[in-house]
C-alpha cells in the first residue's frame, strides 16, 4: 500500500499544475488590467457627466462617498449613485433605475409634480 505522502509527492512534486496556472494568469493579466482601467474611466466619465447635468439644473448635492450622492431636490432627500444611475428616496428601501442623470432628474421632477400631469 502506498502512503499518502508518497502518492502526493509523486503526483504533485513536478509542479505541473501550478506551472500551467501561473502561465494562464500571466497571459490573462494584461486583459484584466485593460478591463479594469476601462471600467474606472467609465465611472469617472459618468460622475463628471452627472455633475455637469446637476449644475445645469441647479440641483444641490452632497458627495457621501465616492459612489453615493445625497441630492436635495426641492426639499426631498434622495440618494443617487452616479456610476450606476440608481437612486432611492432617503428613508425608503425601494431602489429605482434611470438611464442617466438627466433621466433621473426628470423622473424625480415628474414624481414631485405628478398631480399636474393627471
Amino acid at each position: 500500500m502506498v502512503e499518502h505522502n508518497e502518492w502526493y509527492s509523486a503526483r504533485y512534486a513536478s509542479g505541473q499544475a501550478e506551472y500551467y496556472k501561473q502561465k494562464y494568469y500571466a497571459a490573462k493579466r494584461p486583459e484584466w488590467e485593460k478591463s479594469k482601467s476601462e471600467k474606472k474611466q467609465k465611472k469617472v466619465a459618468l460622475k463628471k457627466s452627472a455633475a455637469l447635468i446637476f449644475a445645469e439644473w441647479n440641483v444641490e448635492y452632497e458627495e457621501i462617498n465616492k459612489s453615493l450622492w445625497l441630492v436635495d431636490f426641492e426639499g426631498d432627500k434622495i440618494y443617487f449613485y452616479p456610476t450606476t444611475n440608481r437612486w432611492r428616496v432617503k428613508g425608503k428601501k425601494t431602489t429605482y433605475y434611470s438611464r442617466n442623470a438627466q433621466d433621473f432628474l426628470e423622473k424625480v421632477y415628474r414624481f414631485r409634480n405628478q398631480d399636474q400631469y393627471v
